[in-house]
């Protein structure tokens, strides 16, 4: 199989790191082989009784060689989401015996999907200073791939329309705590 992929018998540990929204053709192919191999990919969800979803095939040869043995190379086109991250996306090599056993062997690569912070799913606030309060504190809670450095992020203090901004929240320091998740880790 191709590199970046390893067999399932083992633990699955090569990972494939894609950005959210950018297709990324995926290709496995077997040589040498018999029977002739039928390939397919699939992909799972980070748990076990997530189930398999196969992906569309986007384009598929195969062949005879010389000694009798065949060849055959399959591709796929996926399209990553942040909720990809953590899922496996597997090539099996299925072969099906004159006696009617089958044999079948996958490599498999677990995804790490990169993207930046999605939006709040709950709205925010209203959250406002109180006169003589020395502060406010206002937590945000967002997922990113990679989460920023040292936890660190922009704060923008925009104006309500129609309201004129007040001249004494330039002088605030604002502080507040950003909890940066990795959803598609474990």
């Amino acid at each position: 199989m191709d590199d970046g992929w390893e067999d399932e018998d083992e633990e699955t540990s090569v990972a494939m790191t894609l950005a959210a929204g950018e297709e990324k053709t995926l290709e496995c192919s077997a040589e040498s082989a018999f029977p002739k191999p039928e390939l397919s990919f699939t992909i799972r969800g980070r748990e076990e009784d997530d189930g398999e979803e196969t992906l569309g095939v986007e384009s598929s040869f195969d062949g005879e060689n010389e000694d009798g043995t065949f060849y055959a190379n399959v591709s796929s086109l996926l399209v990553p989401s942040p909720f990809h991250g953590g899922h496996t996306v597997c090539c099996e090599s299925l072969q099906l015996l004159p006696d009617g056993e089958e044999i079948s062997r996958k490599a498999c690569s677990k995804l790490k999907v990169r993207f930046p912070p999605q939006e709040a799913t709950a709205p925010l606030g209203p959250y406002g200073f109180t006169e003589g309060e020395p502060s406010v504190s206002i937590e945000l809670h967002f997922t990113a791939n990679p989460a920023p450095e040292d936890n660190r992020a922009i704060w923008h203090i925009s104006p309500i329309k129609g309201q004129v901004r007040n001249s004494t929240i330039k002088k605030h320091f604002l502080d507040f705590n950003a909890h940066f998740g990795r959803s598609c880790f474990k």
